[in-house]
């Protein structure tokens, strides 16, 4: 069996602070600015695409633009790599397999599966 997986990426900018930062890192407990980098792979069935990866990068991009409103951690400025993740993973698609990654600059961050 051969696997397909469509791989659809965006960025946007953010702001976010961790309060419980360790003391090493107490400036994370500041409001910061980052590039987040978000990367989805979706499941596909054969190599015809499933889903049509400029239209799922639009949904992806409303996606985001509802999660910077809805998301309470999000609103409320403490939203972690892994909070956005899920909430775009719990979100983009339901009827195919889906891995979401969110990153802090195209650096550090969190997959979820």
């Amino acid at each position: 069996m051969k696997l397909y997986i469509a791989k659809i990426t965006t960025q946007f900018e953010g702001y976010h602070c961790w309060p419980n930062a360790p003391e090493k890192v107490a400036f994370l407990r500041n409001r910061h600015r980052h590039m987040f980098h978000v990367t989805a792979w979706i499941e596909q069935e054969h190599d015809d695409r499933d889903i049509e990866y400029i239209m799922t990068k639009w949904d992806l991009e409303n996606l985001i633009k509802q999660m910077k409103t809805s998301l309470p951690s999000y609103v409320e400025g403490y939203a972690s790599c892994e909070m956005m993740a899920e909430y775009i993973y719990d979100n983009i698609t339901k009827d195919h397999k889906v891995e979401v990654e969110v990153t802090e600059d195209g650096e550090n961050g969190a997959l979820v599966k």
